[in-house]
């Protein structure tokens, strides 16, 4: 083991002298995972150790399960141990991801390789482009690295002042704030609070959809604000305080506040957000860009939109220099690739020209990750819970088919199509008693269950969970024209949503 803990130290320094995070794959039986992984902590001796899923490992400082990832958002750790043996959840490890620093490392448990279904393909794919550690297999190179570790807050520090004017400006000028996983806009906001309160007598108001996603912004504020009390979902600093609400309590209530932040808002409803627009007349609306947290982006192109007609004054600004870790960061780059959440589709074709129709195969996905990446795009951009786990139930569930529509080779529109029905009487009966819930079948358990039309779950249909056409064609008709083709190319009684 003498010469993994040396390769391990090699690659800790390159890591901590760039500022960047890499991931390594260990591959061989389980107790030479233990050993190595105890290896590299005697080597690093890493100073916060999170381990996601698998069994409890006794150098790991924090655990949770395999779906419980979301649990690490908003803390720090300098070694993430990842077991995949039972189990993997996209949107769970994705976040645990993000809270890996910069001059971190990554550490994976693969499972074994299994081609049953194409998200396990796929995943095993990506998993192939980290470093690789094989049991009995000569150890990789560890090449120099050329950057040197920097911390760059010159994006934070516009943000700070950006929020602060909202406070310290005019009325009705809200502002938008985005940002990928690890800028600094929770302590961005933390800080910026902090700054407000030392000048004047404030009350900040912060509500998201949970407490735990907006700790980080009290931690922040904590910190650069002496003497201040912090306890659950409340600060308070002298005669100023920043409380927590949730979005729902805060629209029955209104409660006055000087300065209203709204964070993750890309996960509340449009009209809840519009509500707290003409309620609120200082407000922040802060969100992650991409879909960590589950979110894509829908918020940016709804609810912005509809801001700047109802608030010319508005603002926007977007972080896009890391904080946790250096730009250039291999890991994200990778976890972007796996989960395609940069993913964008340009238009560059002739569209009166007649649009094209077709199935594509989960095979084909897998095998041609542009068009996937182009379909994907799609999607994220018609729906705001877009997320990492829709990428792989779309690999994995047979029973969910994807149609693209194209004109020449681009690729406009999809959807996403789920066969339901042909029920037996007799299931049909105990539905209708509401005895039985059979998995999926949503449209016509409920034609059978609320409507009493039995034969709607004993014939043969297609639910579209999802359509979607690119934002610069949308209102041409071209959804119409892509549910019309569907219909007649497949073979169903009816079609449902």
């Amino acid at each position: 083991m003498l010469a993994i803990q040396q390769y391990f130290t090699q690659l800790s320094n390159r890591a901590e002298q760039s500022f960047h995070r890499y991931g390594v794959v260990l591959r061989g039986n389980a107790q030479w995972q233990i050993e190595t992984m105890e290896s590299f902590c005697h080597a690093i001796n890493p100073n916060r150790v999170f381990q996601l899923g698998g069994e409890p490992l006794p150098f790991a400082d924090k655990f949770v399960e395999k779906n419980k990832g979301q649990r690490f958002l908003g803390q720090e750790c300098d070694l993430l141990v990842c077991d995949f043996r039972s189990g993997f959840d996209a949107n769970s490890f994705a976040s645990a991801v993000g809270c890996l620093c910069g001059g971190g490392i990554l550490l994976v448990l693969p499972a074994e390789e299994n081609t049953q279904f194409w998200a396990d393909v796929w995943l095993h794919q990506g998993l192939c482009q980290l470093i690789q550690v094989e049991q009995n297999s000569p150890l990789p190179q560890v090449t120099p690295s050329t950057l040197s570790a920097r911390h760059v807050y010159e994006q934070q520090k516009m943000a700070v002042t950006k929020v602060r004017k909202v406070v310290e400006g005019h009325r009705k000028r809200p502002l938008i704030l985005t940002a990928d996983r690890g800028r600094g806009k929770s302590s961005a906001l933390g800080i910026a609070s902090a700054e407000l309160i030392q000048t004047r007598k404030l009350r900040i108001l912060v509500t998201a959809p949970t407490l735990a996603t907006v700790q980080p912004i009290f931690d922040h504020a904590h910190q650069h604000l002496a003497g201040s009390e912090l306890s659950k979902g409340r600060l308070e600093a002298g005669l100023s305080s920043i409380e927590f609400i949730a979005p729902d309590e805060l629209l029955r209530n209104k409660p006055e506040c000087d300065l209203l932040l709204v964070d993750e808002a890309s996960a509340i409803p449009i009209p809840m957000l519009k509500q707290m627009v003409s309620h609120y007349h200082r407000a922040v609306f802060s969100t992650t860009v991409h879909g960590y947290e589950g979110c894509g982006r829908g918020f940016s192109l709804k609810f912005a939109t509809w801001l700047k007609q109802e608030r010319p004054g508005m603002s926007s600004f977007t972080m896009q220099q890391p904080i946790r870790w250096n730009e250039g960061d291999p890991l994200e780059h990778w976890l972007f690739d796996l989960f395609l959440l940069d993913a964008e589709q340009d238009i560059d074709a002739d569209f009166n020209s007649e649009i094209n129709l077709q199935h594509i195969s989960k095979q084909t996905l897998v095998e041609s990750p542009e068009l996937l990446r182009a379909c994907f795009a799609l999607l994220v951009n018609a729906h705001y819970q877009t997320s990492p786990s829709d990428l792989m139930l779309l690999l994995r569930d047979e029973s969910i088919q994807l149609y693209a529509s194209f004109v020449g080779n681009t690729c406009i529109g999809c959807l996403l199509v789920v066969r339901e029905g042909e029920l037996a009487q007799d299931l049909v009966e105990q539905i209708q008693l509401g005895k039985r819930r059979p998995k999926g079948h949503l449209a016509v358990t409920s034609l059978a269950a609320q409507i009493g039309i039995t034969k709607a779950a004993q014939q043969s249909s297609l639910r579209i969970m999802r359509i979607a056409v690119h934002p610069d064609l949308q209102g041409r008709g071209i959804g119409q024209r892509m549910l019309a083709q569907l219909s007649q190319q497949v073979e169903c009684d009816f079609l449902s949503t």
